[in-house]
């Protein structure tokens, strides 16, 4: 694996983690893998075998990240080729919908909290 692939699979593992405001920890159980074995692909100690890259395309695909049905491989294509085909998909747009996703929650914790501040407001008045 390329080390262009492995920065790739840290990216994407970072909007899996983004995505669902997690832990690394609870993000391993999530996707099914050992804590450490998650550090090995953020630091690019360790390359993503077809079991633990097929389980990180699992979980993209659960958390909306990944299109539903998987590209079927063009004529002359091997599976594999297929597979690193979604392990290359745009990682910058799966980061982009994290951010959104961060500024939807920001947006909320601050409704939330003029919320708080109005009832605190109302309890003393």
């Amino acid at each position: 694996m390329s080390t262009e692939n492995r920065k790739t699979i840290a990216i994407r593992l970072e909007g899996l983690k983004a995505h669902y405001v997690v832990t690394w920890g609870e993000l391993a159980e999530r996707i099914g893998i050992a804590r450490s074995m998650i550090d090995f692909l953020r630091f690019g100690k360790k390359e993503a075998g077809p079991k633990v890259l097929r389980r990180i395309i699992e979980a993209e695909r659960a958390a909306g990240l990944l299109p539903a049905e998987p590209p079927h491989p063009t004529p002359g294509e091997t599976h594999a080729q297929g597979v690193h085909a979604l392990e290359t998909v745009a990682p910058a747009d799966r980061v982009a919908r994290g951010a959104r996703r961060d500024d939807r929650l920001r947006a909320a914790l601050r409704k939330v909290r003029l919320a708080l501040d109005e009832l605190e407001k109302a309890l003393e008045g």
